[in-house]
């Protein structure tokens, strides 16, 4: 998804190396980390905090769609934070590419259910349309 780089919510992707058994992915370094350590760390966000986090991710998920790419792998872990605290969206390992404004009929959902505690979960996969991906997000 080299394409989607350009944009200062995408982790950019330097280079792609092969070996013969696997690749190796060159991508940007984001300091501060992932978006789930960040929320285990400093606990409970104000609404303040979480509505704008939530909406820089919606507008890369945009940017992203306007590019034809589709996530579908949307989740605190794969949102990134770069030194200046801006979110970054990474792995696109799952997603797909669509033309012609059309979307997969399916959304892979990874459904983290939380025993009172980020540290304590369970996940479950399963598949879910766009609107539960962004209500899970939420």
């Amino acid at each position: 998804m080299q394409h989607l780089s350009g944009h200062p919510g995408v982790v950019t992707l330097h280079a792609v190396y092969e070996e013969s058994e696997c690749f190796h992915l060159l991508m940007e370094f984001c300091s501060g980390g992932r978006l789930i350590d960040q929320m285990v760390k400093e606990g409970q966000y104000s609404e303040q905090r979480a509505a704008n986090i939530f909406k820089d991710v919606m507008l890369v998920i945009k940017y992203c769609h306007e590019m034809g790419v589709v996530h579908r792998d949307i989740k605190p872990e794969n949102i990134l934070l770069a030194t200046s605290g801006k979110i970054k969206l990474a792995d696109f390992g799952l997603a797909m590419r669509v033309s012609n404004g059309g979307y997969p009929p399916q959304f892979v959902c990874v459904v983290s259910i939380f025993n009172g505690s980020l540290r304590s979960r369970k996940t479950i996969f399963h598949l879910c349309d766009s609107v539960e991906v962004i209500d899970m997000l939420l």
